[in-house]
């Protein structure tokens, strides 16, 4: 049994995961033996991600019917993958582009946060519960850059290119980088090379990062009203309620009005800050990007953080549907959040076996 109302250590946890993911494993091995050897290997050759979720769930308020139900769902989603039941519905496209704004989605992660769930699939082919039923990953984090109009560069790899194929087909709005890019600098540089100029303003996203239409055309709304917006980089961010903890990708940011004057490594909140902020994306003005390449191969975050004071313009909502999909957790809210349900384990499960 989960302990109630305690915070359970690492051996407990590792323990309680094993138990609940095999009795799931043999439950779904009556419809295919040959699974249970396979999801067991797959347990206990990756036991560093299991220890991984274990510090995710220390940062969350999950209870203990809501731990089962995760855990359930990672034997599940390694089920649908052993079985290849996933299938990916092709992109109709908005061919209408704005031509001052590109979008650079960088969608080569391993999806370390989302456990077992991660490690026999590519992040980005992740199918989630949608509106439309069940769509991956990238295809979700690209609707809203769509509906908008803007152009979209993928980072891509031998893997991951013909998945795209399969989703994107020849959408006249998409990109596809020759290579992908070791680091996210590399992965930046990389789609600066697939255009033939960089545009006055560049959205820089990851591919299972989730935003948020309204959130989305905010933010470029208020970049473009900018006197000299080529200088400047705006960060598209979501204000986390006070009575919850902050997340691994939470930002601590101290403001004057709207402009950021100091940044703080996620996920430390300093005394004085008095905004914390969920960053889901960054618009990148093209002064600023030159000035990130030229410095050669620099983490991303440094480079944000070392900006000086009036370069980092925040925008905020009280309310959002954006939902970063990096671990387990955050994929059991979006879940309740998008379909209204209680358990992701029966959303997932009541799409495959009905």
């Amino acid at each position: 049994m989960i302990y109630m109302g305690r915070i359970m250590d690492l051996e407990i946890f590792v323990q309680e995961y094993w138990d609940i993911y095999k009795k799931e494993v043999e439950i779904l091995s009556k419809s295919n033996p040959d699974f249970k050897s396979y999801a067991i290997k797959l347990f206990n050759d990756n036991l560093k991600s299991v220890k991984d979720l274990h510090k995710v769930y220390l940062n969350k308020e999950v209870s203990s019917e809501e731990l089962r139900d995760a855990f359930r769902t990672i034997s599940l989603y390694c089920f649908i993958h052993f079985e290849k039941l996933i299938s990916f519905p092709q992109v109709q496209g908005n061919k209408t582009t704005n031509n001052d704004i590109v979008a650079f989605m960088l969608s080569e992660g391993k999806g370390s946060r989302l456990s077992l769930m991660g490690l026999n699939t590519e992040k980005a082919m992740l199918e989630m519960p949608s509106a439309n039923g069940f769509s991956p990953l990238v295809q979700l984090a690209y609707d809203d850059l769509r509906v908008n109009g803007i152009k979209t560069v993928f980072t891509t790899s031998d893997r991951t290119r013909p998945f795209y194929n399969v989703i994107f087909g020849k959408e006249d709005n998409i990109i596809l980088t020759e290579k992908s890019g070791n680091n996210k600098h590399e992965a930046l540089v990389e789609c600066v090379k697939s255009l033939d100029s960089i545009p006055t303003a560049i959205f820089r996203t990851c591919g299972d990062t989730l935003r948020d239409e309204d959130l989305l055309r905010l933010g470029m709304q208020k970049y473009f009203d900018l006197p000299n917006p080529e200088d400047y980089i705006v960060v598209l961010a979501k204000e986390l309620d006070s009575t919850k903890k902050n997340g691994l990708s939470s930002v601590s940011v101290k403001t004057d009005g709207d402009v950021a004057i100091q940044f703080t490594k996620s996920p430390s909140i300093l005394p004085g800050d008095n905004s914390l902020l969920y960053k889901v994306g960054s618009l990148i003005g093209k002064n600023c990007l030159s000035e990130l390449i030229s410095l050669g191969n620099i983490d991303y975050n440094t480079f944000c953080n070392n900006l000086q004071e009036g370069k980092v313009l925040v925008v905020t909502t009280a309310s959002s549907k954006n939902k970063g999909i990096d671990d387990v957790f955050d994929l059991r809210d979006y879940a309740k959040e998008m379909l209204g349900v209680k358990s992701i384990y029966d959303a997932v499960k009541g799409r495959y076996w009905k």
